[in-house]
């Protein structure tokens, strides 16, 4: 998640400027207008550990078994929340370590992914002081919590997963609007039903109305 498209397109307009005042970012929003969107950062977890036989586990340090314990005390951290985006989330998304299982671990590694309600800088805290002396850290890229705007007549929801549009500054004021559930994504059967695609047009439609006649007064 390095948004490369989206710095391209923000630094393109600032050359070639459309007059664009508003963007709609159409992410599967079930059709409502998102007040907000949580933001996210990840972060690679490594521990470092002495291989031996695994018969003689006092002649070497599991990583794996120190990343273990470390990662199960993720859930008794006091995170962050916020009154609108709710709770900072984070998830284990990928484990690695060890060479062979009659092996003492010498070297292991997880990638969080966090999911941010406030700014970065209070959750880097939380991890570097639980890490420290324990792991090493490689953050990876950032994408900041942002709050949207409503119109009158569009049902609103909040967003926990993050999208372009804080790289995408250059564009105008944004909005969060578009056909289809979050919850369905990321899966094998992925789908937007085609009932939802035809409610996005017309909701697209009075958007558009509605900011126009906004510029219009």
């Amino acid at each position: 998640m390095t948004h490369d498209g989206a710095q391209a397109a923000n630094t393109w307009v600032r050359s070639n400027p459309t007059g664009s005042w508003v963007i709609i970012n159409g992410e599967p929003t079930d059709n409502t207008l998102a007040l907000g969107t949580k933001g996210a950062i990840r972060v690679i977890v490594r521990t470092t550990g002495q291989a031996a036989h695994s018969a003689y586990p006092h002649l070497g340090r599991s990583a794996t078994r120190d990343l273990a314990r470390m990662l199960a005390e993720l859930d008794t951290l006091a995170w962050p929340t916020d009154d609108l985006l709710g709770e900072t989330t984070v998830n284990i998304g990928s484990l690695a370590g060890g060479v062979a299982d009659n092996v003492i671990a010498p070297a292991a590694e997880a990638r969080l992914m966090i999911r941010l309600v406030t700014p970065a800088d209070a959750v880097r805290s939380i991890i570097e002081q639980w890490a420290n002396g324990r792991a090493t850290l490689e953050w990876g890229a950032t994408v900041p919590p942002i709050r949207l705007g409503a119109l009158d007549g569009f049902p609103t929801s909040v967003a926990a997963f993050a999208t372009d549009i804080p790289e995408l500054t250059n564009w105008g004021i944004p909005y969060l609007f578009g056909p289809g559930s979050i919850h369905v994504a990321h899966r094998d059967d992925e789908f937007v039903e085609i009932s939802a695609l035809a409610s996005a047009v017309d909701g697209y439609e009075r958007l558009v109305e509605r900011l126009t006649s906004r510029l219009a007064g």
